[in-house]
């Protein structure tokens, strides 16, 4: 994971997603601030940032359940389990990976 022929696109992705995430941190702005922070999570966990990874798509899941939005929900126990698998935390991806069957 991020060690593709193009090293310089993992840089660009995480530069976009980077500025996206900082124009839309306003209030009001939740709906597309999860999702541009899901596309920077996306960005570090296949950069090989995978704490970073974590870290961003716990963001989102807290934000999804300050608002009782199962969709995001759903994305951020599934993102937040593959980061932990990546990271070695077996039970914590076993138990986000469940949850988020559950929502």
């Amino acid at each position: 994971m991020g060690q593709g022929d193009d090293v310089g696109f993992d840089e660009l992705s995480l530069h976009a997603a980077t500025a996206a995430v900082d124009l839309l941190a306003v209030p009001g702005r939740h709906q597309e601030l999860e999702v541009a922070r899901m596309l920077l999570g996306h960005s570090q966990y296949y950069a090989g940032r995978f704490h970073d990874a974590a870290e961003t798509f716990g963001m989102v899941l807290e934000s999804a359940r300050a608002r009782d939005h199962r969709q995001h929900m759903s994305w951020g126990l599934y993102t937040c389990a593959r980061s932990a698998l990546a990271l070695g935390n077996l039970d914590v991806a076993l138990r986000e990976t469940l949850e988020s069957n559950l929502e």
